[in-house]
Parts: structure tokens; C-alpha cells; sequence
């Protein structure tokens, strides 16, 4: 029962760590970055969040793009919101359902095994964002032509939001470690 405590406080960092990654990826405005074809340096960028922006020094000239990128914004864009704030919604169920969890002794095994439980929703939610976002993102890269003269690759928002899904699968198994512990005798 006692290494199941340990298993829990990690759970509620891994948790967290999650959860932050979560925020980060969906509010940072970064899931696309344009770049002129052949510089180095961005240009503008594009989040879920905030839409397009060109605040690069030669952007000026490239404001054409963000007319047309929101007022066409793609569809498939709300489905991935949607999983990321459900993702953190449960995420946040799950730490107070282990922090419940040290309130209630007597039960302690009983919330234990739902940790795996909220993990593979939370897994479930994220992956469903990325392969929304992965597999519709070569149709909205290039806009009718507007992006004749930039190169758009994918910001370091979806990287967070790739590890946060990472963190997740380690999530599913140490939430099924500490659940296991906490129904051994041994301590």
C-alpha cells in the first residue's frame, strides 16, 4: 500500500506535466509557421487559437495570406479544440480524483484502479486531436494558390501536444502500477 502512495504522487506529476503540455499546445500560437520559400526565419504563423498572424519584418506584404486563411478557416480545426479541452477536462478530473484519493483511507485500492481509466480517455482524446489534425493538414497547408510563395510546416504547438499524448501512454501504465500496489499486502 505504501509503494501505491509513491505511485500516486507520481501519477499526479506525470498528471500535471500533462496537463501543462495540454494547455500549452492548444493556447501557444504556433501549430503552423510560415516561412518565405527558401529563408530561414518565420514569418507569421497560425495557431487554433488566435488564427493567422504575419508579425514577421518582411510579413507586410504576406498579409494577403491571413485574409484568406480566416476567412476560410478549415472546419477540422474545431474537432481538434474540442478533443484538446475535453483532454483537459478530464485531466483535471483525474489530479482531483487523486488528491480525493488520499482523503479516503479505507477505499484507497477503489480510487487507485480508475487511474488507468482516466489515462486512456485523456490518451484517447489527444490522439483523436492529432490524427484530425495530421490527416487534414495537407489540404489546409496551401490555400488556393495564396501560398504560392511560402512554405508552411507544422509549429512547435502540435510538438507539445504530441508529447503531451506521449506522457499519456506512460500515464496508462503507471496508473495500472499503482493500482496494482495498492492491492498487495506488501509494503
Amino acid at each position: 500500500m505504501c509503494l501505491s502512495q509513491v505511485g500516486k504522487l507520481l501519477y499526479l506529476s506525470l498528471m500535471f506535466v500533462i496537463f501543462c503540455l495540454t494547455v500549452a499546445g492548444t493556447f501557444t500560437p504556433h501549430w503552423r509557421d510560415l516561412y518565405l520559400d527558401g529563408e530561414s526565419d518565420a514569418v507569421g504563423h497560425i495557431g487554433l487559437k488566435g488564427g493567422c498572424d504575419m508579425s514577421g519584418d518582411n510579413a507586410a506584404p504576406y498579409d494577403q495570406y491571413c485574409t484568406v486563411w480566416n476567412n476560410n478557416k478549415p472546419k477540422y480545426e474545431n474537432t481538434v479544440k474540442a478533443f484538446l479541452y475535453a483532454a483537459m477536462a478530464i485531466e483535471v478530473l483525474a489530479m482531483g480524483w487523486v488528491m480525493l484519493s488520499c482523503l479516503a483511507f479505507c477505499y484507497h485500492s477503489r480510487f487507485m484502479h480508475a487511474l488507468t481509466g482516466w489515462s486512456a480517455l485523456i490518451l484517447m482524446c489527444l490522439a483523436v486531436a492529432v490524427i484530425a489534425y495530421l490527416s487534414k493538414r495537407e489540404k489546409t497547408l496551401q490555400l488556393n494558390g495564396v501560398t504560392s510563395y511560402l512554405t508552411v510546416k507544422i509549429g512547435y504547438s502540435f510538438d507539445l501536444i504530441a508529447a503531451a499524448t506521449a506522457c499519456s501512454i506512460a500515464s496508462i501504465v503507471l496508473g495500472g502500477m499503482t493500482s496494482w500496489l495498492s492491492d498487495q499486502p506488501f509494503c
